[in-house]
């Protein structure tokens, strides 16, 4: 299953893992979009965000993820902040995100 609701994000699912590709920034304009993709699913047991594509996050960015984790109940092993460039893992490890997520460069 795939889903483009936004050209900023692509999700993917292989079976219960889901997989978003963030575009170029993840911005207070883009929480809704963000949250339709994963309000839409019910169990999840592992989850990807792929900032690979990305240069700028801001605090809404931080909370949408925050409110992602609680609402598929995960912990930090099924949690995965992957492909973050410098300046995305600074503002993670600066907001000790790193210890609620797997955060990798």
């Amino acid at each position: 299953m795939v889903d483009n609701l936004d050209s900023d994000f692509k999700a993917t699912i292989s079976g219960n893992k889901l997989t978003i590709r963030i575009g170029k920034a993840f911005t207070l304009v883009h929480f809704q979009h963000f949250k339709t993709i994963y309000n839409k699913l019910e169990k999840i047991q592992t989850c990807e965000i792929d900032f690979q594509l990305t240069e700028y996050i801001d605090s809404s960015a931080l909370g949408a993820l925050l409110l992602m984790k609680q609402h598929f109940n995960l912990n930090k092993e099924n949690f995965h902040l992957i492909n973050c460039r410098k300046f995305i893992s600074r503002i993670l490890y600066i907001t000790n995100f790193h210890q609620v997520f797997s955060v990798q460069s």
